[in-house]
C-alpha cells in the first residue's frame, strides 16, 4: 500500500518539532530522509511506527517492521529468540529462515554478546523483517558501523529489499548512503520538508539544500 501522512504536526514543551509534514511512499519504494540532527527526522520515523502520537493524518500498513542505530538485542536471550521478540517461540523454523536471508546461518544459538557490530546489526534487521512488513523504518540503522561493514551493510539492506520488498523511509544524516540507497531523497530541516530529490542527485545538491 501507499504510505500517506498529511499535515503531519508535532509538539513538545510549545516547540513544534515537525510543522505539517506532507509525504508519500509509494509500495516498494526506498526513501531517504536526510537532515541534520534535531532537524524532526526520527520525531517523524517514530510517528510513522506508533512509538509517538501526532496531529494530521497518518496512513501506514498494519504491519510495520522497525530497526534502529543501537541493535538493542536482549544479552539474555540467543540470536533467534532475539529475533521472534514478541512473536511464539515455536516459530523458530521461521527466525532461522530470516537468518540466513541476513547471512547468519548457524548463528541461531549464538549469544548477543559474542557478535561484531556488524553481526548484531544484521540481527536487528531479521528482527524487522521477520513479519515480513509492508513498511520498514529504519532509524539511522548503519550509523555506528565502520566505513568498510557499513558498505556490507548497504549491498544486505538492497538484498533484503529486493527479496521482501517493503517501502523502506531510512532516516540518515550521511549523503552518501542516501544517494547509495534511496529511490528518492527527502531533505528534512527545522520540522519541515524542504526538498525532495530523485536517485543520482549529485552530493553538491543535497549539501546545498542542508546549507553546508
Amino acid at each position: 500500500m501507499t504510505i500517506t501522512v498529511r499535515n503531519v504536526r508535532k509538539t513538545y514543551d510549545g516547540r513544534e518539532i515537525l510543522r505539517g509534514v506532507d509525504l508519500d511512499v509509494a509500495p516498494g519504494e526506498i526513501v531517504a530522509l536526510l537532515g541534520r540532527s534535531g532537524s524532526g527526522k526520527s520525531t517523524l520515523l517514530r510517528i510513522l511506527g506508533g512509538l509517538e502520537g501526532a496531529e494530521g493524518e497518518i496512513d501506514v500498513p498494519r504491519e510495520v517492521g522497525f530497526g534502529f542505530q543501537d541493535a538493542s538485542l536482549l544479552p539474555w536471550m540467543p540470536v533467534w529468540k532475539n529475533v521472534l521478540l514478541g512473536m511464539d517461540p515455536r516459530e523458530r523454523a521461521r527466525a532461522e529462515r530470516i537468518l540466513d536471508a541476513v547471512h547468519l546461518a548457524g548463528r541461531a544459538d549464538a549469544w548477543p554478546l559474542t557478535l561484531s557490530g556488524g553481526e548484531a546489526q544484521r540481527v536487528s534487521l531479521a528482527r524487522a523483517l521477520v513479519r515480513e512488513p509492508e513498511l520498514l523504518l529504519l532509524d539511522e540503522p548503519f550509523g555506528a558501523l565502520d566505513a568498510l561493514t557499513r558498505r556490507a551493510m548497504h549491498a544486505l539492506l538492497r538484498e533484503l529489499h529486493e527479496k521482501y520488498r517493503p517501502s523502506i523511509l531510512m532516516v540518515t544524516h550521511d549523503v552518501d548512503e542516501a544517494i547509495a540507497l534511496a529511490d528518492r531523497i527527502l531533505v528534512i530541516g527545522d520540522g519541515r520538508i524542504l526538498a525532495e530529490e530523485p536517485a543520482g542527485t549529485p552530493r553538491e545538491v543535497l549539501f546545498g539544500h542542508l546549507g553546508v
